[in-house]
């Protein structure tokens, strides 16, 4: 943050007084920003999803900043100039259409009329009349079940219960993989009855596997990615485009598709398969070490 010591304070200061300063736009609207930030970093992590989610305030701020910066552009400003301030307006046109289009995302039937929260529509929108909206409008995210248990499986951040699964998975990939390392050992060979220990421990493993794949392939097709992805829900609400979302076909795809996801898939049929034949030629040796595939998941979640 800049910031720049006012001559005039500076000269009739105390110590004991403290001493005045001045920030810029720039510094002003960073600590602004920050200090919402803050607000939502220190929101306590639930146990489990909730239905319910409030939409952050600093998700309005990036709104009401995105569509300030667009028309201080068009307006031909500098870079520079575009800091806002609490009194800097944005149209009316730009608040309507940006949150009428955030409560058709969000699937609020009632709609979106800004004329009850703005006091001067033809003189803009100030920050104030955002902040309006947050408070009176009760904005909040619901969660279908299928999004609960996929954001669960998916993202370890999400709650202390997503955490807690993580680790468990993951630590059953580290279990599998050393039991299948320990079972390729000569003595197993000579002498399979050793090693039927393993083989339980690698079933049960991959047990595991399937039915955490199987719930993610099953509730993906329900996730609207846009609302997990905060950055892809601004640009939708700022855009002037037609909001194209996401079939539920096309979100099965894109999973299926996802590298990670192949993984997933190139780490549990080998097991399968092994199941279903008894096959102990060279293909079989090489399938069996496409299930070591399945270490590269630890490294799929941030």
């Amino acid at each position: 943050m800049v910031m720049t010591a006012s001559d005039d304070a500076t000269d009739g200061a105390t110590d004991s007084e403290g001493q005045l300063v001045s920030l810029s736009d720039a510094a002003t609207h960073a600590a602004s920003v920050r200090m919402l930030s803050a607000g939502v970093r220190t929101r306590s992590k639930a146990w489990v999803i909730p239905a319910e989610q409030p939409l952050e305030l600093l998700f309005f701020r990036n709104i009401y900043n995105e569509l300030l910066k667009r028309e201080r552009t068009e307006a031909g400003l500098e870079e520079a100039e575009v800091c806002p301030d609490a009194d800097s307006r944005v149209s009316f046109e730009a608040f309507q259409i940006s949150l009428e289009r955030l409560f058709f995302i969000l699937g609020d039937k009632d709609g979106f009329d800004g004329r009850k929260y703005v006091h001067d529509v033809e003189g803009g929108v100030v920050w104030a009349d955002f902040f309006r909206v947050y408070k009176q409008k009760n904005v909040i995210v619901r969660n279908n079940l299928y999004e609960r248990i996929y954001v669960t499986l998916d993202n370890p951040e999400s709650s202390h219960m997503a955490q807690i699964i993580s680790n468990v998975i993951l630590a059953t990939i580290i279990i599998s993989s050393v039991s299948f390392v320990l079972s390729t050992l000569p003595s197993c060979h000579v002498n399979p009855g050793n090693c039927t220990a393993m083989k339980h421990v690698e079933f049960c493993c991959l047990l595991l596997f399937i039915i955490e794949y199987v719930l993610r392939v099953t509730t993906c097709w329900a996730v609207r990615s846009e609302l997990f992805d905060k950055a892809l829900l601004l640009e939708l609400v700022t855009s002037f485009d037609a909001i194209k979302l996401e079939s539920p076909l096309r979100r099965l795809v894109r999973f299926v598709l996802l590298p990670s996801n192949l993984i997933d898939v190139a780490a549990i049929l080998p097991g399968i398969i092994s199941r279903i034949s008894s096959s102990e030629g060279g293909a079989f040796v090489i399938l069996r070490l496409v299930r070591l595939t399945r270490i590269l998941r630890a490294f799929k979640s941030p």
